[in-house]
Protein backbone atom coordinates (compact mmCIF):
# COMPACT_ATOMS: atom_id res chain seq x y z
CA UNK A 1 0.00 0.00 0.00
CA UNK A 2 1.67 3.02 -0.94
CA UNK A 3 0.21 5.47 1.32
CA UNK A 4 0.90 3.01 4.33
CA UNK A 5 4.47 2.47 3.46
CA UNK A 6 4.28 6.85 3.11
CA UNK A 7 2.74 7.32 6.62
CA UNK A 8 4.51 3.96 8.29
CA UNK A 9 8.13 6.15 7.60
CA UNK A 10 6.79 9.52 9.66
CA UNK A 11 4.34 7.69 12.07
CA UNK A 12 5.18 8.11 15.84
CA UNK A 13 3.54 6.84 18.59
CA UNK A 14 0.44 8.62 20.12
CA UNK A 15 1.05 10.01 23.57
CA UNK A 16 -1.54 7.67 25.71
CA UNK A 17 -3.04 9.49 28.73
CA UNK A 18 -2.55 8.30 32.28
CA UNK A 19 -6.35 7.16 32.51
CA UNK A 20 -6.95 3.19 32.19
CA UNK A 21 -9.22 1.74 29.81
CA UNK A 22 -12.49 0.52 31.16
CA UNK A 23 -14.64 -1.96 29.17
CA UNK A 24 -18.30 -0.35 28.54
CA UNK A 25 -20.70 -0.26 30.83
CA UNK A 26 -24.87 0.00 29.47
CA UNK A 27 -26.94 1.86 30.97
CA UNK A 28 -29.09 0.68 33.99
CA UNK A 29 -31.88 1.90 36.16
CA UNK A 30 -34.63 3.79 35.36
CA UNK A 31 -35.43 4.57 31.60
CA UNK A 32 -38.03 5.11 29.48
CA UNK A 33 -39.25 3.98 25.90
CA UNK A 34 -37.32 6.30 23.34
CA UNK A 35 -39.92 6.72 20.17
CA UNK A 36 -37.11 9.43 18.44
CA UNK A 37 -34.13 6.48 19.47
CA UNK A 38 -33.66 5.71 15.50
CA UNK A 39 -33.48 9.72 14.65
CA UNK A 40 -30.65 10.13 17.65
CA UNK A 41 -28.49 7.12 16.07
CA UNK A 42 -28.75 8.46 12.51
CA UNK A 43 -28.18 12.19 13.33
CA UNK A 44 -25.26 10.56 15.26
CA UNK A 45 -23.56 8.63 12.69
CA UNK A 46 -23.90 11.25 9.82
CA UNK A 47 -20.16 11.42 9.65
CA UNK A 48 -19.00 8.20 9.85
CA UNK A 49 -21.84 6.48 7.26
CA UNK A 50 -20.63 9.21 4.79
CA UNK A 51 -16.78 7.18 5.53
CA UNK A 52 -16.18 4.94 2.54
CA UNK A 53 -12.64 5.22 3.51
CA UNK A 54 -10.59 5.52 6.41
CA UNK A 55 -7.13 5.28 7.91
CA UNK A 56 -4.79 6.77 10.85
CA UNK A 57 -2.14 6.00 13.28
CA UNK A 58 -3.60 4.01 16.23
CA UNK A 59 -1.47 3.49 19.37
CA UNK A 60 -2.39 0.28 20.72
CA UNK A 61 -2.11 -1.67 24.35
CA UNK A 62 -3.50 -3.87 26.81
CA UNK A 63 -3.64 -8.16 27.26
CA UNK A 64 -4.68 -11.01 25.38
CA UNK A 65 -5.79 -13.09 27.12
CA UNK A 66 -2.93 -13.78 29.60
CA UNK A 67 -0.98 -11.62 27.42
CA UNK A 68 0.37 -8.70 27.66
CA UNK A 69 0.58 -6.35 23.89
CA UNK A 70 2.97 -3.51 24.80
CA UNK A 71 2.45 -0.32 23.03
CA UNK A 72 2.30 -0.71 19.59
CA UNK A 73 2.34 1.79 16.75
CA UNK A 74 -0.54 0.31 14.06
CA UNK A 75 -1.37 2.15 10.66
CA UNK A 76 -4.87 1.42 10.15
CA UNK A 77 -6.59 1.18 6.98
CA UNK A 78 -10.31 0.09 6.36
CA UNK A 79 -12.72 0.73 3.24
CA UNK A 80 -16.53 0.41 2.51
CA UNK A 81 -16.07 -2.07 -0.04
CA UNK A 82 -14.39 -4.50 2.35
CA UNK A 83 -10.77 -3.68 2.54
CA UNK A 84 -8.72 -3.65 5.60
CA UNK A 85 -5.09 -3.28 6.71
CA UNK A 86 -2.69 -3.24 9.68
CA UNK A 87 1.13 -2.53 9.87
CA UNK A 88 2.31 -2.89 13.67
CA UNK A 89 5.69 -1.68 14.83
CA UNK A 90 7.26 -1.65 18.51
CA UNK A 91 10.16 0.63 18.68
CA UNK A 92 9.86 0.96 14.48
CA UNK A 93 10.92 -2.68 14.49
CA UNK A 94 7.97 -4.30 12.46
CA UNK A 95 5.81 -7.23 14.46
CA UNK A 96 3.06 -7.66 11.74
CA UNK A 97 1.57 -6.78 8.37
CA UNK A 98 -2.04 -7.89 7.60
CA UNK A 99 -4.23 -7.04 4.41
CA UNK A 100 -6.69 -8.11 1.96
CA UNK A 101 -10.29 -8.22 1.74
CA UNK A 102 -13.23 -10.16 3.85
CA UNK A 103 -12.93 -13.38 2.09
CA UNK A 104 -9.12 -13.34 1.57
CA UNK A 105 -6.50 -11.93 3.67
CA UNK A 106 -2.78 -12.42 4.35
CA UNK A 107 -0.98 -11.98 7.54
CA UNK A 108 2.69 -12.15 7.94
CA UNK A 109 4.15 -12.05 11.58
CA UNK A 110 7.73 -10.20 10.87
CA UNK A 111 9.60 -11.38 14.31
CA UNK A 112 9.49 -15.45 13.67
CA UNK A 113 8.67 -14.91 9.38
CA UNK A 114 5.65 -16.62 9.35
CA UNK A 115 2.73 -16.04 7.23
CA UNK A 116 -1.26 -16.99 7.14
CA UNK A 117 -3.66 -16.48 4.11
CA UNK A 118 -7.32 -16.87 5.15
CA UNK A 119 -10.55 -15.02 5.43
CA UNK A 120 -9.92 -11.59 7.14
CA UNK A 121 -12.28 -12.32 10.51
CA UNK A 122 -11.00 -15.86 11.08
CA UNK A 123 -7.15 -14.31 10.88
CA UNK A 124 -8.39 -11.48 13.35
CA UNK A 125 -10.02 -14.22 15.49
CA UNK A 126 -6.76 -16.07 16.29
CA UNK A 127 -4.53 -13.11 16.49
CA UNK A 128 -6.83 -10.59 19.09
CA UNK A 129 -9.79 -13.11 20.19
CA UNK A 130 -11.85 -10.96 19.27
CA UNK A 131 -14.26 -11.35 15.92
CA UNK A 132 -13.98 -8.44 13.38
CA UNK A 133 -14.85 -8.13 10.30
CA UNK A 134 -13.40 -5.49 7.80
CA UNK A 135 -16.81 -3.47 7.56
CA UNK A 136 -16.96 -3.79 11.32
CA UNK A 137 -13.65 -2.19 11.64
CA UNK A 138 -13.98 0.37 9.69
CA UNK A 139 -17.66 1.07 11.50
CA UNK A 140 -15.22 0.91 14.99
CA UNK A 141 -12.54 3.21 13.60
CA UNK A 142 -15.17 5.80 12.51
CA UNK A 143 -17.34 5.71 15.62
CA UNK A 144 -20.35 3.76 13.92
CA UNK A 145 -20.17 1.02 15.35
CA UNK A 146 -23.60 -0.51 13.58
CA UNK A 147 -22.98 -2.06 10.13
CA UNK A 148 -26.75 -0.17 9.09
CA UNK A 149 -27.48 2.93 11.65
CA UNK A 150 -30.58 3.45 9.15
CA UNK A 151 -32.12 0.20 10.26
CA UNK A 152 -35.36 -0.03 12.34
CA UNK A 153 -33.95 -0.91 15.88
CA UNK A 154 -36.19 -3.51 17.68
CA UNK A 155 -35.85 -1.31 20.93
CA UNK A 156 -34.83 2.06 22.03
CA UNK A 157 -34.41 3.05 25.64
CA UNK A 158 -33.59 6.42 27.21
CA UNK A 159 -31.79 6.67 30.28
CA UNK A 160 -31.24 10.30 30.70
CA UNK A 161 -29.35 12.10 28.40
CA UNK A 162 -27.83 8.61 27.30
CA UNK A 163 -30.17 6.41 24.53
CA UNK A 164 -29.85 2.78 24.08
CA UNK A 165 -30.41 1.53 20.81
CA UNK A 166 -30.79 -2.17 19.66
CA UNK A 167 -30.45 -3.14 16.09
CA UNK A 168 -30.37 -6.53 14.55
CA UNK A 169 -26.47 -6.16 14.54
CA UNK A 170 -25.49 -4.70 17.47
CA UNK A 171 -26.40 -2.42 20.45
CA UNK A 172 -25.41 1.31 20.12
CA UNK A 173 -25.23 3.82 23.02
CA UNK A 174 -25.62 7.44 21.81
CA UNK A 175 -25.49 10.61 23.83
CA UNK A 176 -26.12 13.76 23.53
CA UNK A 177 -23.46 16.31 24.75
CA UNK A 178 -23.20 19.89 23.11
CA UNK A 179 -25.69 20.15 20.89
CA UNK A 180 -25.07 17.04 19.31
CA UNK A 181 -25.62 13.34 19.16
CA UNK A 182 -22.66 10.90 19.64
CA UNK A 183 -22.06 6.93 20.01
CA UNK A 184 -19.92 6.34 22.77
CA UNK A 185 -20.28 2.86 22.92
CA UNK A 186 -21.66 -0.35 21.63
CA UNK A 187 -21.46 -4.46 21.76
CA UNK A 188 -21.50 -6.73 19.08
CA UNK A 189 -20.61 -10.39 18.43
CA UNK A 190 -19.29 -10.58 22.54
CA UNK A 191 -17.63 -7.37 21.97
CA UNK A 192 -17.35 -4.25 23.50
CA UNK A 193 -16.50 -0.66 22.82
CA UNK A 194 -16.55 2.39 24.48
CA UNK A 195 -15.39 5.69 23.05
CA UNK A 196 -13.74 8.05 25.43
CA UNK A 197 -12.69 11.10 23.62
CA UNK A 198 -12.96 12.78 20.02
CA UNK A 199 -11.60 14.99 17.86
CA UNK A 200 -13.95 16.62 15.68
CA UNK A 201 -16.20 14.04 13.84
CA UNK A 202 -14.05 11.01 14.78
CA UNK A 203 -12.71 8.98 17.84
CA UNK A 204 -9.44 9.79 19.35
CA UNK A 205 -9.30 7.60 22.49
CA UNK A 206 -11.25 4.22 22.65
CA UNK A 207 -11.50 0.92 24.35
CA UNK A 208 -12.55 -2.32 22.53
CA UNK A 209 -12.59 -5.16 24.57
CA UNK A 210 -15.01 -8.56 25.34
CA UNK A 211 -17.71 -8.95 26.75
CA UNK A 212 -17.60 -9.94 30.35
CA UNK A 213 -18.27 -13.87 30.08
CA UNK A 214 -16.26 -14.66 26.77
CA UNK A 215 -14.02 -17.18 26.26
CA UNK A 216 -10.92 -15.24 26.09
CA UNK A 217 -10.13 -11.61 28.34
CA UNK A 218 -9.03 -9.22 25.88
CA UNK A 219 -8.71 -5.46 26.59
CA UNK A 220 -7.59 -3.27 24.08
CA UNK A 221 -6.38 0.69 24.88
CA UNK A 222 -6.32 2.51 21.52
CA UNK A 223 -5.93 6.22 20.80
CA UNK A 224 -5.94 7.70 16.98
CA UNK A 225 -4.01 10.26 15.56
CA UNK A 226 -4.07 11.85 11.93
CA UNK A 227 -6.94 10.66 10.40
CA UNK A 228 -7.87 10.55 6.71
CA UNK A 229 -11.10 9.91 5.74
CA UNK A 230 -12.15 9.40 2.11
CA UNK A 231 -8.15 9.59 0.84
CA UNK A 232 -8.38 8.83 -3.00
CA UNK A 233 -4.70 7.03 -1.94
CA UNK A 234 -6.45 4.59 0.67
CA UNK A 235 -7.89 1.60 -1.54
CA UNK A 236 -8.62 -2.10 -0.73
CA UNK A 237 -6.13 -2.97 -4.12
CA UNK A 238 -3.36 -0.91 -2.16
CA UNK A 239 -3.82 -3.30 0.64
CA UNK A 240 -2.46 -6.46 -0.83
CA UNK A 241 -0.02 -7.98 1.20
CA UNK A 242 3.17 -10.41 -0.22
CA UNK A 243 4.83 -12.37 2.27
CA UNK A 244 8.82 -12.77 1.83
CA UNK A 245 9.33 -15.73 -0.24
CA UNK A 246 11.21 -17.41 2.66
CA UNK A 247 8.09 -16.69 5.25
CA UNK A 248 6.76 -19.90 6.57
CA UNK A 249 3.21 -20.95 6.01
CA UNK A 250 1.32 -21.59 9.27
CA UNK A 251 -2.57 -22.98 10.92
CA UNK A 252 -5.13 -21.00 12.18
CA UNK A 253 -4.44 -22.96 15.11
CA UNK A 254 -0.83 -22.10 15.18
CA UNK A 255 -1.55 -18.78 14.50
CA UNK A 256 -3.93 -18.44 17.82
CA UNK A 257 -1.37 -20.39 19.85
CA UNK A 258 1.13 -18.07 18.85
CA UNK A 259 -0.80 -14.57 19.23
CA UNK A 260 1.24 -11.51 19.45
CA UNK A 261 4.28 -13.56 21.42
CA UNK A 262 7.51 -13.16 20.38
CA UNK A 263 7.31 -9.16 20.11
Amino acid sequence: MARAGAIGLVAIAVATTACAAHRLTLPSGAHVPAPDGAANLVAATSACRAARSFSATLTVSGHIGADSVPKLTVFAGATADGGIYLSASIHQVGIFTFGGTADRATLVLHQDNTTITAPADRILAELVHLKLSPSRWLALMTGCVTLDATASPTSADRYGNKVVVTLQDSTAVVESSADRWRVTGGLFDAVAVRYDAFAGDWPSRWTMSSTTGAADDVMLDIATADPHVNDPQVTTSGFTVTPPPSATTITLDQLRARGLKGK
